[in-house]
């Protein structure tokens, strides 16, 4: 994948602003699906849809052919914290979770609305703008 090239060859931090060790990125794999989330705290539709990921998160949770990555496009980690308490679950190991403070992905990906999730299966890229109807997707 580029877009796994892409996250390797850059360097990322966590929503505590720790940096993202490059070795969360070698999961990256041909035969993985990876679903990449863009959310923020101030997004009220990013709130909302936030219980329906979980649910979806959780019906693969012993699948490792998907990789989840979340990333914040907050401005203060004081915001992902406040959010985090609400949603500690969002907060979990199974997802690689990126604080986008340089809106380096951002640019990348085109983002131009929140919440916007980007699903790569093989070479197929699928950009969903908006909330994603999570009960309904099929991968």
């Amino acid at each position: 994948h580029d877009i796994g090239l892409f996250f390797i060859q850059n360097s990322f931090f966590d929503y505590k602003g720790s940096p993202v060790s490059n070795i969360a990125f070698n999961k990256f794999d041909q035969s993985q699906d990876i679903i990449i989330h863009f959310w923020a705290s101030w997004c009220a539709p990013c709130i909302n849809e936030i219980p329906e990921l979980l649910n979806f998160k959780n019906k693969f949770q012993n699948n490792n052919n998907i990789l989840f990555i979340t990333i914040s496009l907050d401005d203060e980690n004081e915001q992902i914290e406040k959010f985090l308490k609400s949603f500690k679950e969002f907060n979990n190991e199974d997802f690689i979770k990126i604080w986008d403070k340089s809106k380096l992905t951002m640019k990348k990906f085109n983002i131009d609305r929140l919440p916007m999730t980007v699903f790569i299966k093989g070479s197929e890229v699928r950009v969903v703008r908006g909330v994603v109807d999570w009960k309904a997707l099929i991968l």
